[in-house]
């Protein structure tokens, strides 16, 4: 089964302690509750709930920074800019205020200094170079036209494009899974992987998000939704806990002495991040923080002794 891709769905035995009775299936968030029932004969009958269509979950496109053709300069000089502004605000705001100044005034400067493009649709297939779909596009607008007048040449011609097509689009797709799974040596590793697992990724015929869940006989599938079920059930299952909090005896420790901050530490932190991880929920990449470390290692350690 998994080496077709299968996933088995009924757990509970269907006749005496042995499941015999199965359900295969390559998309197994479709099915929304399987259940085991009292048959006619001395196997029980499976009882399954599925969506039929599946649902399509298109990505929206969104606009991806391009560290490639980045001014680094001009961004290194605005964000000295920027730290005199995280300096000259300090002695009268809260940790909050500084980094609200820090964090808005990088997202301007990645706006403004580092070009972005809009990424693709999930479904695209990456082996497709200019060439090869300039080459559709002639087999498709020889169909076209073979089909309108019927005239044999052009019927030999759409063949003679539609075997190209074929060859070439089975070329570019194995060299690209070969440069995939056995990539030049040179190339970054991590850059490698995150390759790989997008390949494998995009094998799947199952979305891998969370699932439409089930509330009260309804279907969810809405994002919000779902998110706001997960909370009230994580919520439901929460410890109450007591007002009173018990006193601790027979055991003193000593008070943890205070953290000394430096900017030379948070300097080496800075320099030592991996620039291809992914961007936090404030949108600021690694990438970012690494390239500007001269210039962010002071307005950081301001707002980090701030807090302590």
């Amino acid at each position: 089964m998994q080496d077709n891709g299968l996933t088995q769905i009924v757990e509970d035995p269907t006749r005496g302690v042995n499941t015999l009775d199965l359900i295969l299936t390559n998309r197994p968030a479709q099915i929304n509750r399987t259940q085991v029932i009292p048959g006619i004969s001395d196997h029980l009958a499976v009882y399954t709930e599925l969506e039929v269509k599946p649902l399509r979950r298109r990505q929206i496109p969104r606009k991806v920074p391009i560290y490639a053709k980045a001014n680094w300069e001009g961004f290194r000089e605005f964000a000295n800019n920027l730290a005199d502004k995280v300096r000259a605000a300090e002695p009268s705001s809260n940790i909050n205020h500084l980094w609200n100044i820090l964090k808005n005034g990088l997202l301007e400067g990645i706006k403004t200094y580092i070009p972005h493009r809009t990424t693709k649709r999930k479904d695209s297939h990456p082996w497709l170079n200019p060439n090869l779909r300039r080459k559709i596009k002639h087999r498709d607008k020889a169909y076209k036209a073979s089909e309108k007048t019927g005239r044999p040449s052009l019927e030999a011609k759409f063949l003679r494009l539609k075997r190209e097509v074929q060859r070439e689009l089975r070329k570019a797709y194995w060299e690209y899974v070969e440069e995939i799974i056995t990539p030049e040596s040179d190339e970054n590793s991590d850059t490698c992987r995150k390759k790989f697992w997008k390949f494998i990724k995009h094998q799947r015929t199952d979305h891998s998000g969370i699932a439409p869940l089930k509330d009260k006989g309804r279907l969810i599938t809405d994002s919000q939704q779902k998110a706001e079920l997960l909370n009230a059930q994580f919520h439901s299952v929460f410890t109450r806990e007591t007002p009173a909090i018990p006193t601790r005896r027979g055991r003193k420790t000593k008070p943890m002495p205070k953290i000394s901050i430096h900017k030379q530490g948070v300097l080496k932190l800075l320099q030592n991040l991996n620039p291809t991880k992914a961007a936090g929920p404030d949108g600021l990449s690694p990438k970012i923080f690494k390239e500007l470390s001269e210039q962010l290692a002071d307005p950081l350690t301001r707002i980090f002794k701030n807090h302590s």
